[in-house]
């Protein structure tokens, strides 16, 4: 009998193995890590953090050349590190501004700024920047609301600053793109350009934001204005705004496919998705986007 219960305890727990293997198992398969960026803009280095790359990781690197300019339009020579980290739960988000002495045992010596957010103000982050190099001595102890200065109204310097042009970088290589067109940032605003042959310019349209941007061919233009505006650019310079219906409230990026000269095929390949069961079809020449191929089949 007691060989019997000891085979029993056994078998129980090797099943029990088993089973807590699966379940560890299936977790790392659906676990999903961030992807993260860095770079310096010699005083100013910029690290981002996303769940996965895309173009709204661009905006903390234009950032940085704001900050840059902005510190030495401050005479501030010290180092700032400056973390994005976007989120999808919006009440999630957090402000954080300290100073590490140099002395103190730290990788990030220097002035931090840490902002978890869907998206990222460039106003907002220039006013925290403003604010703690002229208040460095007492950053550490103050107890200011920083949501509030991060959401007021910028001062003339920073105004001034941003009517400088700060071309959209093509420095992280999962979403670099064909150099036939590209944006700067100027008062707050994305400028759409299209760029020649022989490197002319030519601005196309003004947003107030920019979510996702493919360059499909020499002549197609895709941008998500947010997570639901799609706006096609053709060579022709014509633009159309065209609504996706029932999108999630935080962006995982589409697949944009060139399928001929007329027609883009859009995929939502996360399974987290609203959208995960659709293919949606874009006719360029007619301006038309159907939502649902499966739908239109099944008519």
């Amino acid at each position: 009998a007691e060989k019997r219960y000891q085979q029993f305890y056994k078998t129980l727990g090797m099943r029990t193995l088993m089973l807590l293997t699966a379940f560890f198992i299936s977790i790392n398969m659906f676990a999903h890590k961030d992807v993260g960026f860095q770079y310096v803009f010699e005083n100013i280095k910029v690290t981002v953090f996303a769940p996965y790359h895309m173009e709204l990781m661009n905006k903390p690197l234009i950032i940085g050349k704001y900050a840059r300019l902005l510190s030495e339009q401050l005479k501030y020579k010290d180092t700032i590190n400056l973390t994005f980290s976007q989120n999808s739960i919006e009440h999630n988000n957090s402000i954080k501004v300290y100073f590490l002495d140099k002395n103190e045992n730290a990788e990030n010596k220097g002035l931090n700024i840490y902002l978890s957010q869907k998206d990222f103000d460039i106003k907002g982050v220039l006013n925290l920047i403003e604010y703690a190099c002229q208040n460095i001595k007492k950053i550490n102890n103050n107890s200011k609301d920083f949501t509030l200065l991060y959401n007021k109204s910028a001062s003339q310097k920073i105004n001034e600053l941003l009517n400088i042009k700060v071309y959209r970088p093509n420095l992280i290589p999962q979403i670099e793109q064909l150099n036939r067109y590209t944006y700067y940032c100027a008062n707050n605003e994305f400028h759409i350009v299209a760029i020649n042959p022989n490197g002319f310019e030519r601005e196309i349209k003004t947003y107030p934001n920019i979510i996702d941007f493919r360059v499909l061919n020499k002549d197609i233009l895709v941008l998500l204005l947010d997570f639901s505006t799609l706006c096609v650019i053709t060579g022709e310079m014509e633009s159309n705004i065209t609504k996706i219906a029932n999108t999630d409230d935080f962006y995982r990026p589409y697949l944009f496919s060139l399928l001929s000269e007329d027609k883009i095929a859009i995929e939502y390949p996360y399974w987290q998705s609203a959208l995960s069961k659709k293919l949606s079809l874009y006719f360029i020449k007619r301006k038309k986007l159907v939502e649902d191929i499966d739908e239109l089949i099944s008519k």
